[in-house]
């Protein structure tokens, strides 16, 4: 089993050297754009930026991600599913435990 573990990372550590460096390009309405880095202190943008909404964290570039109307990732959509994420509405659970008793 310890094989196979290894193995694992060894194919993650590959996927992550193939990533691009290109910037995520993001377009607002007014037609101005902004570009974020890829790859930030060692990591994927796109994924820190997923891993930020689904542990209900913020950061400045999230307002960003909101607002683009396109969003021009070149190693796919994670982007696009964090905005997705963060403009989605409040579940009811969500919102009754907010509110208090």
């Amino acid at each position: 089993m310890k094989q196979r573990h290894t193995n694992i990372h060894r194919r993650l550590d590959a996927l992550e050297r193939c990533w691009t460096s290109e910037p995520i390009t993001l377009h607002f309405a007014d037609g101005s754009t902004s570009t974020i880095p890829a790859r930030r202190r060692g990591r994927d943008s796109a994924l820190e930026f997923l891993r930020a909404v689904l542990g209900g964290e913020h950061c400045p570039e999230l307002d960003l991600i909101a607002a683009a109307v396109r969003i021009d990732e070149p190693d796919g959509r994670m982007c696009e599913l964090a905005q997705a994420l963060y403009l989605s509405p409040r579940t009811l659970d969500e919102e009754t435990q907010s509110s208090g008793p």
